[in-house]
């Protein structure tokens, strides 16, 4: 039956579009892994390499009543609790996992103690991306950054311009969408990072008070997916992919670097940012229900 099941998975997510993104908590790493792993690096290569995404799917794990999703309503709104995803950034108890609302999904396809619920296309912004020199221009480095360049696409695999820290730093973007007539919002940030970067990269976002910048809630999805489902670093990979998803309604972004030894310097590349919103005239809209 177990097996059985794992074959379901298997085929549904290699029937997924080529560059579908798929997140996953921490929850079912092992079982993600054996039989949607694969695919999910496919994809998520894809995305990287050629800088556009298809849909995106978040994962629930776990018996009907009992899997990492938790159902509740606030004024009248339906909302997802998504528990189990590694936590790199907490500003208040109450947000320990991603809250969501039930109207950003079209659809909700269970397989077993798996269900795939499928964004609806309409909510996804493509807010950010570093795709040439030219988008560049929207970062600058804060102190510790004076040893940041970008290196042109012509150096890297599949013309992906690279950003080379020679030593730990910060570097900042203001966004470039903003959130309109909205109620929810969250980001999805992508990068990959060299070994020699370390595995203390981040890409947050962040709201600027009194001169300061402050993030809010962080996580980390498909943390032991892209990599190996015993920790990260396993596998040794010349690049390791990291997903960030933040709270929304914050203007700023930040990639920071902590991890830079003095002469041997790390790269960052595919850096890309995506943004969900819910327009506050949809919020009551239920999505699709198992």
């Amino acid at each position: 039956m177990i097996k059985l099941m794992g074959l379901r998975v298997a085929e549904f997510v290699k029937k997924l579009g080529p560059n579908d993104l798929i997140l996953v908590s921490t929850g079912p790493h092992v079982e993600f892994y054996l039989y949607g792993g694969m695919e999910t690096q496919k994809r998520v290569g894809r995305i990287l390499n050629e800088r556009k995404r298809g849909d995106i799917y978040f994962v629930e794990y776990g018996e009907l009543g009992k899997s990492d999703t938790e159902n509740f309503s606030k004024e009248g709104v339906d909302y997802l609790h998504l528990n189990d995803y590694h936590r790199v950034l907490a500003t208040e108890e109450s947000s320990s996992g991603i809250v969501v609302p039930q109207a950003l999904f079209e659809s909700a396809h269970r397989i077993g103690n798996f269900t795939f619920r499928k964004v609806k296309s309409e909510f996804i912004v493509n807010s950010s991306a570093l795709k040439s020199p030219a988008d560049w221009k929207r970062w600058r480095g804060t102190a510790g950054s004076a040893s940041v360049v970008l290196e042109p696409p012509a150096m890297h695999p599949r013309n992906l311009p690279a950003i080379k820290f020679a030593q730990s730093g910060v570097l900042i973007a203001e966004s470039e969408v903003g959130e309109g007539d909205t109620d929810f919002s969250i980001n999805i940030n992508l990068l990959t990072a060299d070994r020699k970067a370390g595995s203390e990269v981040s890409y947050l976002h962040a709201v600027e008070e009194s001169g300061q910048y402050i993030s809010r809630n962080a996580w980390i999805a498909d943390e032991w997916v892209l990599d190996h489902p015993y920790g990260p670093d396993i596998l040794h990979t010349p690049w390791q992919t990291r997903i960030f998803i933040t709270e929304g309604k914050q203007a700023v972004e930040i990639i920071r670097e902590q991890e830079i030894e003095q002469g041997n310097p790390g790269r960052l590349r595919g850096i890309q940012s995506y943004r969900l919103v819910v327009p506050h005239q949809d919020l009551m809209t239920r999505g699709d229900k198992l």
